[in-house]
């Protein structure tokens, strides 16, 4: 599975970094190469195993960028790097050989040790993959590795509000966004992300991958030059059929409808 990578990660106020230029990366290879393996035994919302959704919640992204959807809105400047925490969202479902699995409730925190916290990540030879190595590769910094590691540790918790609204009649809409944006800082003074202080740009980023994570359950051919770059015309056309029905929980769940004013809510009580 070879493939170049090429991309302008461009970051505003996540610390004001430069922007970096991600190269062809040999460990990115053997990192996606390793995902396909992790297969689901039961029906699920998904369609695909855990490399078809990662690609689809990555190829769902830049379809939003560039139709200018209101997840990214603000956000063009950022691009790349979402586009790669799509990419990476759900790593914390390998890692540990449980290769056929129903559900990793954990995965979320288990991605942001591997991210940050170097906790082991094993492939299938047993080696340890490389953490360090694939960001030397890519080229990304200090300070777009805490990004990663937010987006990751971060992006099942925006659907957790809208699941409990619906679920828990003792819960609020203020309370739940509390609860969120204690977790967002306390990824912030994890990582030291902007000393400890969450910005509106990251929040927004965290949701838009979210957004992505559900809609990604299902099939995403779509293509365009940054993702041909990234992934190949060949692999592009291998990671399109679905492998189950699946669900649409992105149109059925009314992500858009009653998201985004959940959005708007956090984002008022952050500023």
């Amino acid at each position: 599975m070879k493939k170049i990578l090429v991309l302008f990660l461009l970051l505003s106020n996540f610390g004001h970094v430069a922007p970096c230029t991600l190269r062809q990366s040999d460990s990115l290879d053997r990192l996606l190469d390793h995902l396909h393996l992790y297969k689901l035994t039961k029906a699920s919302f998904h369609a695909g195993n855990l490399l078809h959704h990662s690609l689809w919640s990555c190829r769902s992204l830049a379809q939003w960028f560039d139709e200018k959807g209101p997840w990214v809105e603000h956000l063009e400047n950022y691009s790349s790097i979402i586009i790669l925490g799509g990419l990476l969202h759900d790593i914390g479902k390998a890692g540990d050989h449980d290769f056929f699995y129903a559900t990793k409730h954990t995965h979320p925190c288990d991605g942001f040790d591997y991210l940050w916290k170097q906790r082991p990540f094993r492939l299938e030879d047993g080696s340890i993959f490389n953490f360090k190595a694939l960001y030397s590769e890519l080229s990304i910094s200090r300070k777009e590795q805490r990004l990663l590691a937010i987006l990751v540790a971060m992006h099942w918790e925006f659907g957790l509000i809208m699941k409990n609204l619906h679920s828990d009649t003792n819960t609020s809409l203020e309370r739940e966004c509390q609860l969120y944006l204690d977790k967002l800082r306390n990824c912030c003074a994890q990582t030291g992300f902007n000393k400890g202080i969450p910005t509106v740009k990251l929040l927004l980023s965290c949701i838009a991958v979210s957004a992505a994570d559900v809609r990604g359950v299902q099939p995403n051919d779509y293509s365009n030059a940054t993702l041909i770059t990234l992934f190949g015309d060949t692999m592009a056309e291998g990671y399109n059929r679905p492998c189950y029905t699946g669900f649409d929980a992105y149109t059925s769940f009314k992500i858009e409808e009653e998201g985004l004013p959940i959005r708007k809510k956090l984002c008022d009580m952050l500023k």
